[in-house]
């Protein structure tokens, strides 16, 4: 699956239960899964072949297992900007107790049922399997362009002739949903009327005059991710 790029291809278990397990009784080509875990990184659902549609699966857990048959489609949809491994955690079943295969295909609802009697040590003769198997669906990222926050296309601020300075983006706020911080930032600022000059002064950087001829740029690093630790520049 593409991060943020549906649909999302629904897939069948069967290739995946033939690789991990069988069933050494008869008609063991039958053979089914419990869903004991879904991850919450993602939406899931199923789809029966039924009038239906796709059904939602909003938990899994051994006394909340959704039994089906291996060549029911699972759809994972991925959580908005999540990229890495999904985990679909399953059991194998033989579906010779419990068989709802007839009851998931007229059903609109998932069907839970509690295998923990299945799985009991005390109970060799279950129909699931005590081992749990994960599967992982890789979520591949792609690139999200950073966001600026906080910014009043509106807002107007007063400042007093020869007055204290004026917090003028005290609010604004960069991100980045693929990194905690930005490798590099680039923030330009300039005087529209040719009149008007601004002085921008920081700690570590020279005294910088800002007019409508000498705009003023200000590099964020994730070494420095705070403009008045920033080296400046004019253009």
């Amino acid at each position: 699956l593409t991060e943020d790029v549906p649909p999302f291809q629904p897939f069948s278990l069967c290739p995946f239960i033939a690789s991990i397990g069988f069933d050494v009784d008869p008609n063991h080509e039958r053979l089914g899964v419990a869903l004991v875990g879904i991850d919450e990184n993602a939406d899931w659902s199923y789809h029966s072949g039924s009038a239906c549609g796709n059904v939602s699966i909003p938990f899994a857990s051994d006394a909340t297992a959704t039994l089906l048959p291996c060549d029911t489609l699972i759809i994972a949809q991925p959580k908005e900007n999540y990229f890495g491994d999904l985990q679909l955690i399953i059991r194998l079943w033989d579906r010779t107790v419990a068989n709802v295969s007839s009851t998931i295909t007229a059903s609109c609802d998932p069907v839970f049922v509690n295998v923990n009697a299945e799985i009991a040590p005390s109970n060799p003769r279950g129909a699931v399997s005590t081992d749990a198997a994960t599967l992982l669906v890789h979520v591949t990222a792609v690139n999200d362009a950073p966001v600026i926050t906080g910014v009043r296309q509106d807002a107007e601020v007063t400042y007093t002739e020869n007055g204290l300075p004026v917090d003028l983006f005290g609010a604004v706020k960069f991100s980045d949903v693929d990194d905690t911080y930005l490798g590099l930032a680039e923030v330009s600022m300039a005087v529209v009327d040719a009149g008007d000059t601004l002085v921008y002064s920081s700690s570590r950087c020279a005294t910088m005059p800002i007019s409508s001829t000498s705009p003023l740029t200000l590099y964020f690093t994730q070494a420095s991710p705070n403009a008045m630790d920033s080296c400046i520049s004019s253009k």
